[in-house]
């Protein structure tokens, strides 16, 4: 399906939205999500970078998630989505539990952001690559040089935990920290 353009432009007035009307919104087909109380139309957007995750939070609010999962300047793409602003005494699913909740992770992210873990580095990034050509000459090297099937079997093995490892990367926040370490979890997991 093409890329769709905004439901409507929108100029320096913005729309003055509600939190029930937003709730209306929750099919692939006519999603609407929130994101800093402000509210953008992604229906039809099936080339969402993360696939169609994006409409597990239809008629939702998805400023945490949103946090967790896409990098500094993913914002920027938003815009031709946004339709206007969430009124935000319209909100009235949340109690103090939710509230405390929201604060509380979005803490713990500053504290994170802090720390540096959501930085990238060049250097890790070209170890990390260096590492999988290194790991793939190996397994290659197996199968070339050697006749037996344990060996074959053995590239196999590192050639599929390789893949995994690639695989569970693409799912993580871009922080070397978070990602060494879910990674090396995920694969110890999957050789156990």
């Amino acid at each position: 399906m093409a890329s769709r353009g905004p439901m409507k432009l929108v100029g320096d007035k913005s729309e003055k939205i509600t939190w029930s009307e937003v709730k209306k919104h929750i099919t692939p087909e006519d999603a609407w999500v929130v994101y800093q109380n402000r509210v953008y139309d992604v229906s039809d957007w099936h080339e969402h970078p993360g696939g169609g995750v994006i409409f597990t939070h239809a008629g939702d609010d998805m400023t945490d998630i949103f946090a967790a999962f896409h990098a500094q300047g993913s914002q920027a793409i938003m815009k031709k989505f946004y339709i206007g602003y969430l009124i935000p005494e319209s909100v009235d699913h949340k109690d103090q539990r939710q509230l405390d909740f929201e604060k509380g992770y979005r803490d713990l992210r500053a504290k994170f952001v802090m720390m540096g873990m959501f930085k990238s580095s060049k250097p890790y990034y070209a170890y990390k690559c260096s590492f999988n050509m290194c790991m793939w000459l190996l397994a290659v090297a197996m199968v070339y040089f050697s006749d037996s099937l344990a060996m074959h079997i053995g590239s196999a093995l590192l050639l599929g935990f390789l893949a995994a490892m690639r695989m569970a990367r693409a799912r993580l926040p871009p922080s070397p920290g978070v990602q060494a370490a879910q990674v090396w979890r995920l694969g110890w997991h999957l050789l156990g």
